[in-house]
């Protein structure tokens, strides 16, 4: 989807998507994914093919996860080296108390 600059931004629940961003951004696209899908779904937030690294990497933080345990969210998977975390260690602690998994993908799909 990236491919057709559609956003940064995509939930799943079980294989199925349930949201993608577009203008809204981010925090709207959790937010109608996590009351589409319920609990158990996966956000995924990567750079978008060919997008400019310079001037619009994908961000993430606290306030990120603290919406996704809000919608009871199982995991959050991110760009590693290629998304800007904000306040990682509080996101970190937050993410741990709720058993919300956190991890970041090489440009290869692997930890």
């Amino acid at each position: 989807v990236g491919a057709q600059d559609i956003g940064q931004c995509i939930v799943v629940r079980s294989g199925i998507v349930v949201a993608v961003e577009a203008i809204e951004g981010t925090d709207a696209t959790l937010e109608r994914g996590g009351l589409l899908g319920g609990a158990g779904c996966t956000a995924m937030k990567t750079l978008k093919p060919g997008q400019d690294e310079r001037l619009d990497l994908p961000s993430i933080g606290a306030g990120t996860v603290e919406l996704l345990i809000k919608h009871k969210y199982a995991c959050l998977a991110y760009e590693a080296e290629k998304t800007l975390f904000f306040d990682r260690e509080r996101a970190v602690e937050l993410a741990d108390k709720a058993g919300l998994v956190i991890v970041g993908l090489n440009a290869e799909g692997g930890f």
